[in-house]
């Protein structure tokens, strides 16, 4: 509930007379008159005058400024002369002239509406008295509001504000006589606002608010069809204030009453985000809208489709918020003569599709645009023949081969794909994978009672045979343990872009200078703009003594950093 300020009013009204500026016995300011006699510079209007003082005698001295239009931009400057002279060429436009004295009052002129070429003669600017406004903002209670942020509105060109102490007591100095309004914002406090007493006030203007406390914003978010739904929400998009929550499965959520007062939005990775919507008594119900969809073929080089196959988001940029969770923790299957696929309930933004069949190199599509309530058609996507891996895996100590190793390809995608390409060794310790694609790729080779390892940098061309002998060491006590040539460093996908989440204590990274929560802009001079995860780790990966150099952005200042990173051996 918002209660009506409190307003203690220490001064004598006065009558003004309509026609008067703010002081009452100061003559009627004339009226401008425009000429074309004297034509200004081309382009220009031509204003000039004087300041007169309560007496309507000249004032030397004051400062006269010209602000343009409703941007309330200042145009021009100068101080009277001796006669209380004023000059000004200007571009044309909605002119308003403001005088000050610190002695004498402030005054405006009225808007002028001047053409190119206007002349503008003896406008006299009649000073008046400026006043002080002052008070206290308690809360209900009568304790006092400290912090609360007063400031004036209704007058464009005058920037007045103050905030209250630790009594609640604030005071503006130097409010000109003429109408104005005071607003009032506080955290965890409705917004009030009070009007000034109107023209012809001297001295001091005692205004006292009391502030409501705000309570707290209970909200409902519903899919399109009008049904409860989990949910991200946003309050405050772009502020420091700002907060992001997931509602409950219900639908329902809670946020601060400081919330209140800015435009919530609910997003969701199957649907289009919700209107943005104000808390209007401390409720608000947010529902999504529909989603869009993509419809498309997966072919192999020849042009022929291919029968069956997976799809998957293997990223996605949202056009708002950010992503809740995968649309498909595992990619869909599809089977059919014609190669085609279908993805609906898609929240709008940008994806980048992978696709993979039994045998074949998996691939990623260009970005793919999706809007609300729209089909994107036309995704063609090639799934070339891919390469094969074989060799020999071994014991690295006692050199003898090691059956039943399992061999894949890691960090192809970003997702948890199916099995699609992976294979055992035999008794002999050897292997054949195919599908491998053309590079650079990983192969991840993994034993039971052996550390894990990985072969980054690899390169095969489509159709052909990589040769590969893997040499293992056993697991310490506890099992388990990774090997592979890097940099040493996790990286994170956001609606921003690529991030590095967390940099290893003495590798590569850190001593060539990157820290967590860079932002990767680009690997080897190549831009990063639109690559997927799984393409930036597959680029930083590498031979043992090999060189990638990365462009970073450093946060809070985002200043750039180049730097060279020489990859070794990481073991976790």
């Amino acid at each position: 509930m918002v209660l009506v300020p409190v307003m203690v009013l220490a001064v004598v009204l006065v009558y003004v007379p309509r026609l008067r500026p703010w002081y009452p016995d100061v003559p009627p300011v004339p009226a401008p008159t425009s000429s074309q006699e004297t034509p200004p510079p081309e382009g220009k209007v031509l204003l000039s005058g004087r300041v007169v003082d309560g007496e309507g005698e000249p004032v030397e001295g004051a400062r006269v400024v010209v602000y343009s239009d409703s941007r309330v931009q200042r145009v021009g400057e100068q101080a009277t002369t001796r006669h209380g002279v004023y000059r000004f060429e200007l571009d044309p436009g909605r002119l308003v002239l403001v005088a000050e004295h610190d002695d004498k009052g402030m005054v405006a002129s009225a808007e002028l509406l001047l053409d190119q070429g206007a002349v503008v003669r003896n406008l006299v600017l009649a000073l008046g008295p400026v006043r002080t406004v002052l008070g206290k903002v308690t809360d209900e209670d009568g304790s006092p509001v400290v912090g609360a942020v007063l400031r004036v509105e209704g007058v464009p060109w005058l920037q007045r504000e103050s905030t209250s102490e630790t009594d609640g007591s604030y005071k503006i100095l130097r409010m000109p006589s003429q109408e104005a309004s005071l607003r009032v914002i506080a955290p965890g406090y409705q917004t009030t606002s009070v009007k000034l007493l109107a023209r012809g006030l001297t001295g001091e203007e005692v205004v006292n608010l009391r502030m409501a406390r705000e309570s707290d914003v209970e909200g409902l978010v519903l899919d399109p069809d009008g049904l409860p739904i989990r949910a991200g929400v946003i309050a405050c998009d772009g502020k420091e204030v700002g907060q992001r929550l997931i509602s409950a499965a219900d639908g329902t959520f809670k946020l601060a009453r400081e919330f209140s007062r800015c435009p919530l939005v609910a997003y969701h990775d199957q649907h289009a985000s919700s209107e943005p919507m104000l808390a209007e008594g401390g409720a608000v119900r947010l529902r999504l809208r529909e989603g869009g969809s993509i419809e498309g073929l997966v072919v192999e080089e020849s042009g022929r489709a291919v029968p069956s196959f997976y799809v998957g988001i293997e990223s996605f940029v949202p056009a708002f918020g950010d992503r809740l969770s995968l649309r498909f923790p595992e990619p869909r299957f599809f089977q059919n003569t014609g190669g085609s696929f279908s993805l609906e309930r898609l929240a709008p933004g940008s994806y980048v599709l992978s696709v993979g069949a039994e045998g074949r190199s998996l691939v990623r599509s260009p970005s793919v645009e999706v809007r609300g309530r729209q089909v994107t058609r036309g995704v063609r996507i090639v799934l070339p023949q891919g390469g094969s891996v074989e060799g020999l895996v071994f014991d690295e100590e006692k050199r003898t081969p090691l059956a039943a190793s399992k061999i894949s390809f890691d960090s192809t995608s970003s997702l948890a794909h199916p099995d699609l390409s992976h294979t055992t060794s035999d008794e002999a310790g050897r292997f054949r994978l195919e599908g491998a694609p053309a590079g650079p790729f990983t192969l991840r080779v993994e034993h039971e009672g052996y550390r894990t390892r990985l072969l980054a940098g690899l390169r095969v061309g489509s159709g052909e045979v990589l040769k590969q002998e893997i040499g293992l060491k056993r697991s310490g006590e506890g099992g388990g343990g990774l090997d592979f040539v890097g940099i040493g460093a996790l990286m994170e996908q956001t609606r921003e872009g690529l991030r590095f989440r967390e940099v290893f204590p003495g590798s590569p990274a850190e001593k060539a200078g990157l820290k967590a929560g860079d932002w990767l802009r680009r690997i080897d001079g190549q831009g990063v703009e639109g690559m997927s995860l799984a393409d930036a780790i597959q680029r930083l990966r590498g031979e043992k003594g090999s060189r990638v150099s990365v462009t970073v952005e450093r946060p809070p200042a985002g200043d750039s950093v180049d730097t060279t990173i020489t990859r070794d051996e990481i073991v976790r």
